[in-house]
């Protein structure tokens, strides 16, 4: 029997995925080091391609941005691991805080840029809202027992509590406008969550 072989990719194609890889990627460096009002010229010189190519990968702007937002969510989900339930409340913290502030740091630089399309693009407010979301499961998970035994009543601001201390914007007043190490913003953040839940302890 004929052995089973990958199906083959024409070498236009291939270039193709090359050049779309490379203007992501290119977008992503550029925010990295801060650039955050990118332009197709800029992206395009940086990327070593023409303009021209950069529209027959990308219909617009936007469709570049929202690849490279999903290129990040990409990059970022190992970074999220289960916590076991079990464990005791401050394993657990110390274990959700370790990873969240993994995670907020590592999306910085194109939450950034990506805040500035998102009053315009709905595409990038469902990735915030998936983001939010997948935030909101951790957090669900992490401190399962202790949520348990708050009462119904308040639970649902408990929890928005939670993740308003956890969510990028808080992370971005700490480190940017208040200008925190990560080791003290982290620090906050714990403060915040014991705050929040030291009565369901």
């Amino acid at each position: 029997m004929p052995e089973d072989r990958p199906p083959r990719v024409d070498g236009r194609t291939l270039r193709g995925q090359r050049t779309r890889a490379a203007l992501v990627n290119t977008v992503l460096a550029m925010v990295e080091r801060g650039e955050l009002r990118l332009t197709a010229p800029s992206i395009a010189q940086t990327a070593g391609v023409s303009i021209r190519s950069l529209f027959q990968h990308f219909p617009d702007l936007e469709s570049l941005w929202i690849a490279a937002a999903d290129k990040t969510l990409e990059l970022t989900l190992p970074l999220i691991h289960p916590i076991a339930t079990e464990g005791s409340f401050d394993l657990r913290l110390a274990t959700f805080l370790d990873q969240r502030c993994k995670v907020l740091e590592a999306t910085t630089p194109m939450r950034r840029a990506a805040s500035l399309l998102a009053p315009f693009s709905e595409e990038m407010q469902r990735r915030f809202e998936n983001a939010r979301k997948i935030g909101a499961d951790e957090i669900g998970r992490a401190f399962a027992p202790e949520l348990g035994r708050c009462p119904e009543a308040l639970r649902s601001r408990v929890f928005a509590g939670l993740e308003i201390a956890t969510s990028w914007a808080a992370w971005e007043a700490l480190r940017k406008v208040r200008g925190l190490s990560l080791e003290d913003a982290r620090a906050s953040v714990e403060h915040f969550l014991r705050a929040l839940l030291q009565p369901y302890l």
